[in-house]
């Protein structure tokens, strides 16, 4: 969701969260109101963020390897 001159534009995505869980909503129209301030990244978490991406590379390998076929989203905005 984001806000525009006409008002808060809801997507799909918006709408399945809200279904799913309606105090999710709230707290995404908050955040969209009064965004919390994302803090740096330390080194710690950058290297929790190396040690996870080393993992999932590992991990789509050995999926890549043992399946008859792996779907590459990596192409999809918003999809690392």
């Amino acid at each position: 969701m984001h806000i525009t001159q006409n008002g808060i534009v809801y997507s799909a995505t918006d709408i399945v969260g809200f279904l799913e869980c309606e105090h999710s909503m709230t707290l995404a129209l908050e955040a969209l109101e009064n965004p919390v301030a994302v803090p740096e990244v330390d080194e710690s978490a950058a290297l929790l963020f190396k040690k996870g991406e080393s993992h999932e590379k590992h991990y789509l390998g050995l999926l890549t390897a043992s399946a008859s076929s792996v779907a590459d989203l990596s192409g999809i905005k918003g999809v690392r």
